[in-house]
């Protein structure tokens, strides 16, 4: 059957593959939980995009749970009774298949986006939007990697919107 690593072992490869230590890790690893919407609505509780959330950022809405780092806000909503910390969803389920019971991945289980919060930016209103998406080499070849690479060199590396005002870093960080 496919790998069954949890989430927690998943984000703790990840992290360190970017370099970091493991006393960083069992700090992070303290403050990371499970949580979901106490509402009974499917009304959104929580967007955050936080480099310390796995995967860099935090949704939560309906019954869906989601993998978390205990921020401000999030400790800020548990208070008040908007989220609760709740247990790893089930991985597998089993379901009956020609008679005899087989275990298989649970549908309902959340997707891991399985981006990396380092490389996670936002464009800010009045910031450049940076480009220069890699290609994913799960699903291209280095050929076709190497080809796209080569066709979009020499482009810019970001782009101002139109009709933005992007300020210099001279205006940004000129003494008062």
């Amino acid at each position: 059957m496919a790998e069954t690593k949890t989430v927690a072992e998943r984000e703790r490869e990840r992290a360190r593959s970017r370099g970091v230590q493991d006393a960083e890790l069992d700090r992070w690893g303290t403050n990371v939980f499970w949580a979901m919407s106490a509402r009974t609505d499917d009304r959104v509780v929580l967007f955050e995009r936080d480099p310390r959330h796995p995967g860099g950022e935090a949704f939560i809405a309906g019954p869906t749970p989601d993998y978390v780092y205990r921020t401000p806000q999030i400790n800020q909503l548990l208070m008040n009774g908007l989220l609760i910390e709740v247990p790893e969803p089930k991985r597998t389920i089993t379901v009956l298949h020609n008679g005899e019971e087989v275990e298989v991945p649970n549908p309902r289980y959340p997707a891991d986006s399985g981006i990396e919060p380092g490389n996670l930016f936002a464009a800010q209103p009045g910031r450049p939007i940076p480009l220069g998406r890699k290609l994913d080499p799960d699903l291209y070849d280095a050929e076709s990697v190497a080809a796209v690479e080569r066709r979009l060199s020499g482009r810019p590396n970001e782009i101002t919107p139109n009709g933005a005002y992007v300020p210099t870093a001279a205006e940004v960080d000129r003494p008062a």
